[in-house]
């Protein structure tokens, strides 16, 4: 695997510089020798014979892109069994999906093909991303504005949308009171802060309201309060109302695992709840995330 792929990047920067083959002369199977590509923005003819062309972005990723991450990427991502569809079953259908991608066709220092790592699949090697770039480089020159600004992964609109709880609204609301509240464990009345203080057990609720709110504005403890809808390519969508604070304590018990306690939160409190969301959401739509600044007193 490791030679096919060293092989393959050395034939992508052969490609890419037009160089010709073989002791016999032989050009790129690009371009054939006298003629000019029918892509003019991706070929030039030289006066003594040669040429200078490079293959267009689309007949590349056929050709070198595809073949170098198919064995890695396809079985998930090209025949519908896990995560985003961006490949198909053969190169030209995969081009075709993979075009539909903006998060994945942009320059290769956001592109998530490079930049996702390993997962449930592995991350690219040296070799695959070195194809993949430049790739996604042809793919720049024949369209510069495909090279925008990286949007905010989910985690990161995620992140950002905790910084919009204010403290004020905080306190007004007085969520924090959720570390009161008492959960019925075997005909017991069981405190509510007594399984989960300072973040155990997933859940961060504390007599401290000062580190319980810094503890929700992060994950994993936002997650409690606020979780992100994703587009069917696998991009943010939205900030929606997680709620897990209400709905934990009726819900049902797991295949594995122990069954949490029951209990049901007051209808006030679940109120607040909803308008601490509500509150934050605006200002996290609004770009409106900076604490308001109380009123110097009068000398």
């Amino acid at each position: 695997m490791k030679v096919t792929l060293a092989l393959l990047a050395l034939g992508a920067a052969r490609l890419l510089a037009g160089c010709a083959s073989g002791e016999g002369g032989s050009l790129s199977p690009f371009v054939a020798h006298g003629t000019t590509s029918s892509d003019s923005s991706t070929t030039s003819s030289t006066g003594s014979g040669g040429s200078d062309a490079k293959p267009s972005a689309e007949e590349f990723f056929k050709s070198a892109v595809y073949t170098a991450i198919e064995a890695d990427c396809v079985s998930c991502h090209g025949k519908g069994s896990v995560g985003p569809q961006f490949l198909g079953t053969d190169g030209p259908e995969a081009y075709a999906h993979i075009k539909a991608f903006s998060s994945i066709v942009t320059s290769p220092k956001q592109s998530r093909l490079l930049t996702k790592g390993k997962h449930l699949g592995p991350a690219l090697g040296a070799a695959q991303a070195s194809v993949v770039t430049a790739w996604l480089e042809l793919e720049l020159t024949a369209d510069p504005s495909l090279d925008t600004p990286p949007e905010l992964t989910p985690v990161q609109q995620l992140e950002a949308f905790g910084k919009c709880i204010r403290k004020t609204e905080w306190d007004a609301t007085n969520v924090h009171r959720i570390y009161k509240m008492t959960a019925k464990n075997q005909g017991n009345s069981v405190p509510c802060s007594s399984c989960h203080a300072l973040g155990d057990n997933g859940a961060y609720l504390d007599a401290n309201s000062q580190l319980m709110y810094e503890a929700t504005q992060k994950l994993p403890y936002i997650l409690k309060f606020a979780s992100v809808s994703l587009k069917e390519d696998g991009t943010f969508s939205d900030i929606a109302f997680a709620n897990r604070w209400t709905e934990k304590g009726t819900e049902g018990c797991p295949p594995v695992g122990n069954c949490h306690p029951k209990f049901v939160l007051d209808s006030q409190l679940t109120a607040d709840i909803n308008t601490l969301f509500t509150k934050t959401y605006e200002h996290w739509q609004n770009n409106d995330c900076v604490e308001p600044q109380a009123p110097s007193p009068k000398p």
